[in-house]
């Protein structure tokens, strides 16, 4: 059981990374260590950054940005935090790290403040996290999140940040809802070649969840015996046409997605590469379930 649990929060954490290469660029043999492992102390500071595992190696690798949430947080979470290079609590997310009783300390708490106790910002505080306190209800604690870090981190094409967040899945429908609104607001805010410079991926114990955009993509999943791994590929918003992937056990040639008709939310992988060709956006979803 140790075993598979270990096996759970490695895949986690190297297919967030995989996930988040998002892609056009084939397969290079060249061999990288992986960032994470199950003992996340062993890793060095000034590895913080998110390193591909070797079928999808980023040169140079991207610097890693972690935001933590108030729903239930995934095994890989510590693995995830320590290895971050920024790390931003929002709100009741300080309440949920303070919970796990560890010396982490983000670079910021933010939000509204309608959640976190008072003792756990305090605490934080005082040992040198930055509060960053905003009222505006037009905005949902994790937007608040993103915002602080564009405004922090100054992410470009030029120097790109990936950003993994967790504590957003797992709880309440509409807070879930919103978080996957988020990835959708980042890339209207960012478009097609702009997303890449801060891209977002979800991440809970039995999924994770990013968006797949325009054009052709390739997915690369290398899972442990041990898990049973389905996807799906949601259309959200609208209608999706003209949709071809390969890799899958159901591919679609030319087909089109979209609630009230076909949506797929129970595909399987039948290969380590998977592609999707879109004209939109599609939410990419993984589940990681141990067999």
């Amino acid at each position: 059981y140790q075993r598979r649990v270990r096996d759970r929060v490695n895949f986690l954490a190297t297919m967030t990374a995989r996930s988040l290469t998002a892609l056009f660029r084939p397969p290079l043999a060249v061999s990288q260590p992986q960032l994470f492992a199950a003992d996340a102390a062993a890793v060095a500071p000034a590895h913080r950054c998110c390193s591909a595992p070797p079928l999808l190696p980023l040169e140079p690798p991207r610097p890693l940005a972690v935001i933590v949430m108030a729903a239930p947080l995934p095994e890989c979470t510590m693995a995830f935090v320590r290895a971050s290079a920024c790390t931003v609590y929002g709100d009741g997310g300080a309440n949920s790290m303070h919970a796990l009783d560890n010396d982490v300390v983000p670079e910021f708490i933010a939000g509204d403040f309608d959640s976190v106790h008072k003792h756990v910002l305090d605490k934080y505080e005082a040992a040198g996290a930055g509060i960053v306190h905003d009222a505006d209800q037009n905005t949902d604690d994790l937007d608040k999140c993103l915002s602080l870090l564009r405004e922090k981190l100054q992410p470009t094409a030029q120097a790109p940040w990936e950003v993994v967040i967790l504590g957003a899945l797992g709880g309440n429908i509409t807070h879930e809802l919103g978080s996957i609104n988020a990835l959708y607001k980042n890339f209207e805010r960012h478009g097609d070649k702009g997303n890449d410079a801060f891209r977002l991926t979800l991440v809970s114990d039995l999924n994770v969840l990013t968006l797949v955009p325009r054009g052709l993509s390739t997915l690369s999943v290398q899972a442990p015996a041990s898990f049973s791994v389905r996807c799906g590929l949601v259309p959200l918003g609208s209608s999706v046409d003209n949709i071809t992937t390969r890799g899958l056990k159901w591919n679609l040639s030319n087909g089109a997605l979209r609630f009230g008709g076909l949506v797929s939310t129970s595909n399987e992988l039948v290969d380590e590469q998977v592609q999707v060709e879109t004209p939109e956006p599609l939410l990419f979803t993984l589940d990681t379930r141990l067999n």
